[in-house]
């Protein structure tokens, strides 16, 4: 983020522009729409605060492929995490309702194996 929106942000944090109760309450709900969206999928994501969702994964790099070609983008974890496995960082800042399960359904396709395949 550039310093001239870092600097324009906290500006309207100071000048009452913006309600932080609101802005973490809508985080809070859109994160947790998606959590228990993909726990019904039986996929794994934690979220306690802030607007993402970490999702464990067995390959970032296969994962974020397969949802970027399924139209998502999410962001590899490697460089998010120190010593935890591999997993997926999911932005729900712009994530609208319609949006949750489409998502998620996503998600779980991206992190299951992919059939094993036989040439013959």
């Amino acid at each position: 983020m550039s310093r001239l929106v870092q600097r324009a942000v906290v500006e309207l944090w100071r000048g009452g522009a913006v309600d932080p109760g609101a802005v973490a309450a809508s985080y809070g709900a859109r994160r947790e729409a998606l959590v228990r969206a993909l726990a019904a999928r039986g996929v794994e994501a934690h979220g306690r605060s802030g607007m993402n969702v970490w999702v464990p994964v067995p390959d970032e790099t296969g994962v974020v492929a397969r949802l970027l070609h399924a139209g998502w983008a999410v962001t590899p974890g490697a460089r998010f995490r120190l010593a935890s496995p591999p997993g997926v960082r999911v932005t729900v800042s712009s994530l609208a309702p319609r949006d949750v399960v489409p998502l998620a359904d996503a998600v779980a396709a991206a992190v299951r194996p992919s059939p094993a395949r036989s040439y013959g």
